[in-house]
This record gives structure tokens, C-alpha cells and sequence, in this order.
């Protein structure tokens, strides 16, 4: 069983992918208490697929892990006749940090083992800071060509219950400053959704922002039919992202930058 969190559609695709591969069945990762969540332990192997945050795993993906580990836990030991297999993808724009050292010690505070664990390059969507932007046409090309092979590697690994290399897993330079330092950081001063502005003489009220929003952060009930963030944002962008006519920025920075476009299997 694959579980997937996606926000503008990297991890979507990959997890589509990897279920291609393996003849396995992915299904999106659920925000709240999930019974079929739990029962995903009873599968041999267990896959979670999702994108990089700050140099470490969403928040919602670690919550998610947090709230039904235990279960897993409870699941894996009734039948000790079955070899278990716990293990990660993740998707980034260039390197994940010390992201599998976090998601190790939320599992093995349950008493659960992550046995591999595999980036793969994908665009870039982090637009929000000076500095971040998306990928030019040849960059995206090339990880675009990439894909497929990474993919395909990660499968047979994963169907010969391999253990990853940390090279596998693209921590990159300063892998423990960016998560241990840079991401609390971030996480106290930038992951919010007060930064949201939206031009109401672009905005045609279609809805596609609430739609996308993988956390069902955007409500369209104000008066003036403007899209409202709820405060629990996961900074994923896909409402800045995926709106058709930009009306969508974030703080003073994004308004030149790229979008990419959305496909997440929401719309």
C-alpha cells in the first residue's frame, strides 16, 4: 500500500508511478483518524510518498505518522509470519535535508522501522523568498527525463526489500543546519497563510484554490466571494500555483515568478 501527500502534484505523480511499478495501489494520506489507514499495516509493504517542506516532511505527513504508528505497530505484530517493509519516497526541487532522520524517529518512537528511503528530483515550486523560483525550461527537462529511470530504480529496490543508501536519499550540502536550524526557523516565521493576498479584479470566483487545497485551508464564503485562508496552511502553493488567471500571490516576492501547473488529481 502506497500513502501519498501532494500538494501542486510531484508526489501524486511519483506515487502513480511507483503503484504502476509494483502492481501496488496508492491512495492520498488522510488528514484525520482513518480505520483504512490503519488496516494499511496489514500489507507486507507499506510505502509514504510526499514532498519536501522546509527540509524536512509536511507537517500533516508527520501528524499522520504520529497519530497512527501505534496502529501500525498493533497490526504488524498479529502476524509475526510476515516480513514488513516500511519505506519512504520523497520529492524535491534539489535536496531534502536530514528529512528521513525525522521521519526515522516518528516511526521509531512507536517501536517501527523505516527501512529505505529515496528522493527524486522534481520542479520546483517553492516561489515565496528571494532567491526561490521555478525551474527553467532545460532544468525541468532534464528532471523530466530523469523520472522515469529514478522510478524505475526505486521500484526494484523496493520489490527486492532493499535497504537505501544515504546517498539515495539527497541530503545535499549543510543537510543538518537546513533541518535543524533553517526549518524551525521557517516554520515560526514564514508557515503561515496571512501572506495571501488575491486581486479581486482578477479573480473570476471560480474555486479551483479551495479545490486544490490538499488540507482544505480556503473557504470562498467571505462577501465579496475572495478566496480566505483558515490558518492551518501547509504552504504547499497550490492555490497560488493553480489559479488560471494569477490572481494568487504570496507576500511582496511572487508576483514575477513562475507557476507551474497543477496536477494533483484535484481540480
Amino acid at each position: 500500500m502506497i500513502y501519498y501527500f501532494t500538494g501542486t502534484g510531484n508526489s501524486w505523480q511519483a506515487a502513480k508511478a511507483l503503484a504502476d511499478l509494483t502492481s501496488d495501489v496508492c491512495c492520498p494520506m488522510p488528514q484525520e483518524h482513518s480505520p483504512h489507514f490503519e488496516r494499511a499495516a496489514r500489507h507486507a509493504v507499506l510505502g509514504l510518498v510526499f514532498p519536501i517542506h522546509a527540509w524536512g516532511p509536511p507537517q500533516v505527513v508527520l501528524q499522520a505518522v504520529q497519530r497512527h504508528a501505534a496502529m501500525w505497530k498493533k497490526e504488524m505484530d498479529k502476524d509475526r509470519t510476515i516480513t514488513h517493509y516500511i519505506y519512504a519516497v520523497m520529492t524535491c526541487g534539489d535536496d531534502t535535508g536530514r528529512t528521513d532522520q525525522l521521519l526515522r524517529r516518528a516511526l521509531q518512537a512507536q517501536g517501527l522501522q523505516l527501512h529505505a528511503c529515496y528522493a527524486v528530483q522534481m520542479r520546483n515550486t517553492y516561489v515565496c523568498l528571494p532567491g526561490f523560483n521555478t525551474d527553467d525550461a532545460a532544468t525541468e527537462a532534464r528532471k523530466d527525463a530523469a523520472f522515469s529511470n529514478r522510478m524505475a530504480h526505486i521500484a526494484r529496490s523496493i520489490r527486492q526489500h532493499a535497504p537505501a543508501a544515504a546517498s539515495e536519499e539527497l541530503r545535499g550540502a549543510w543537510a543538518w543546519t537546513k533541518t535543524y536550524v533553517l526549518r524551525p526557523l521557517f516554520e515560526r516565521c514564514l508557515m503561515s497563510d496571512r501572506h495571501f493576498r488575491t486581486d479581486a479584479a482578477r479573480c473570476t470566483h471560480c474555486g479551483r484554490c479551495a479545490r486544490l487545497c490538499p488540507v482544505r485551508n480556503i473557504s470562498l464564503a467571505s462577501a465579496d466571494g475572495l478566496p480566505t485562508w483558515q490558518g492551518h496552511c501547509t504552504q504547499c502553493l497550490a492555490c497560488l500555483h493553480g489559479c488560471p488567471t494569477r490572481a494568487i500571490d504570496y507576500g511582496p516576492f511572487t508576483h514575477s515568478k513562475g507557476r507551474v501547473t497543477v496536477t494533483c488529481g484535484r481540480h
